[in-house]
């Protein structure tokens, strides 16, 4: 009986296969999960993950270096298409780019909101409510609300405060110098992005799957059922049984209630009201370079 079992070989299940040496179970013939890359007619699509960058400089170091030579460097160049004109990201740092109508709208709705958290205890209730109490409503209305309904096809006051938490906000003194054309950068942990040179993303999954033991990884298996036991559990899968004292399961878990008998009620319809929105990223493989070098990020808004 094995101590523990991992569900699932994506980014996930591969890491923690690396750090506690445990089995994985995966449906695939290939492990990496929504972290492979697809190559047709010399284009790579990305299904996921696209770039590497990270808050954890530890993290950071961990995925490239996985990658040994195999990594290019860039520095942040992106671009949002709003009002009528291309503008750096973070948008908030690159005002003086705006017309002069919507820049005057945008820092004095920024600036009094600022004197408003100052002189107030905020209590931010949804996303909406937070970018207006951080950003202004003129900058809010402008592009914060629309770039996000678009990309999440969801409205920000539908989207708790959780949210919030992966928005970075910036010195107020540089939103303001930007507003006068002094140029700051904003959101530093993503100033530099890696991305593999050859191979897209599944260059990083291959590399962390070289650090399973051919052993320990159960490629072809979809689990069918996850059955509780006196000592742990047996899962089910289409190669066979597998026990398990404890198990860990990574894959998509709007799967779980097919897999386990008598799951809650509240549990099952809490999975059901999840939604996904697909991304998928698309680059030149033969242009890998050039692309990184310039990375843009361009939504018409």
């Amino acid at each position: 009986m094995n101590e523990l079992l991992i569900l699932g070989g994506g980014a996930s299940g591969l890491s923690l296969g690396i750090l506690t040496g445990a089995p994985i179970v995966e449906r695939s013939e290939t492990p990496g999960g929504h972290a492979l890359s697809r190559f047709v007619d010399g284009y790579t699509y990305d299904r996921g993950p696209h770039i590497m960058f990270s808050r954890s400089q530890l993290l950071l170091d961990c995925m490239v270096s996985s990658l040994g030579s195999n990594v290019h460097r860039c520095v942040r160049n992106n671009k949002v298409f709003v009002d009528d004109r291309l503008l750096k990201y973070p948008i908030e740092n690159d005002l003086a780019s705006l017309t002069t109508e919507s820049r005057i709208a945008c820092v004095t709705d920024y600036v009094e909101a600022q004197i408003r958290n100052a002189s107030h205890n905020t209590h931010p209730s949804d996303l909406a409510d937070w970018f207006i109490a951080s950003f202004g409503a003129a900058l809010t209305d402008l592009y914060f609300r629309p770039y996000n309904e678009k990309v999440w096809k969801t409205r920000l006051e539908d989207l708790s405060m959780i949210w919030s938490e992966r928005i970075p906000t910036p010195p107020v003194s540089d939103v303001l110098k930007s507003a006068l054309g002094e140029s700051t950068e904003g959101y530093l942990h993503q100033l530099y992005y890696h991305y593999p040179r050859v191979g897209g993303y599944s260059a990083l999954m291959e590399s962390w799957s070289a650090g399973i033991a051919d052993s320990n990884m159960h490629l072809s298996a979809d689990v069918q059922k996850i059955v509780p036991t006196k000592t742990g559990l047996v899962i089910q899968t289409v190669a066979g049984e597998m026990e398990t004292r404890l198990a860990v399961s990574t894959i998509p878990i709007t799967d779980l209630p097919r897999l386990i008998d008598d799951i809650p009620v509240r549990v099952s319809q809490s999975i059901a009201r999840l939604r996904t929105n697909a991304t998928v990223i698309v680059r030149s493989e033969e242009h890998t370079s050039e692309l990184q070098s310039r990375q843009y990020l361009v939504c018409r808004l």
